[in-house]
């Protein structure tokens, strides 16, 4: 017969609680929140400052020369709809204009050209402090409003549509 030993016995005892019922998370809260903090923005830009500082003050200094190098004018398209009378009072009677449109625009065309119209538009965009438009003027600034009418009128294209409208 074989002998007995004495060996230790492990005691039993009843299971703790489950992990899904655990009341403290598996994960700090610290690190349950996928990207970084504003904290951390901070510390990381901190740390880097002079880095930080030196890339910011490129960005702005190309942007500055870039926005120097732009054209300071452009094209720009407006359409006007002139809603004419179809009866000329000039003739008189009722009768219909014989080409409707081409004295009826041309007359138009002059009336958008005219100081009448354009002194206003010189006064709304104060054009008389733009040096674009004051540039090679030789007076004591009684007539420069007239001076920058005339250059206006040079850069402003009217011209009719198409089909004479």
């Amino acid at each position: 017969m074989r002998s007995r030993k004495s060996l230790p016995v492990l005691s039993v005892s009843p299971p703790t609680q489950p992990l899904a019922l655990a009341s403290e998370p598996m994960i700090p809260q610290n690190y349950a929140h996928p990207g970084l903090s504003l904290m951390q923005v901070t510390a990381i830009v901190w740390a880097y400052r002079k880095h930080a500082l030196i890339i910011a003050a490129s960005i702005l200094l190309a942007t500055a020369v870039v926005a120097k190098l732009l054209h300071k004018t452009y094209t720009a398209t407006a359409t006007l709809m002139v809603n004419y009378p179809q009866q000329d009072p000039l003739l008189g009677g009722g009768q219909a204009q014989a080409t409707p449109m081409g004295t009826y625009m041309a007359t138009e065309i002059q009336l958008m050209q005219s100081p009448e119209v354009m002194l206003p538009v010189i006064d709304k965009l104060k054009l008389t402090s733009n040096k674009d438009y004051t540039a090679g003027y030789r007076g004591d600034g009684s007539n420069l409003r007239e001076w920058v009418n005339h250059i206006l009128v040079q850069d402003v294209d009217i011209e009719p549509g198409q089909a004479g409208s």
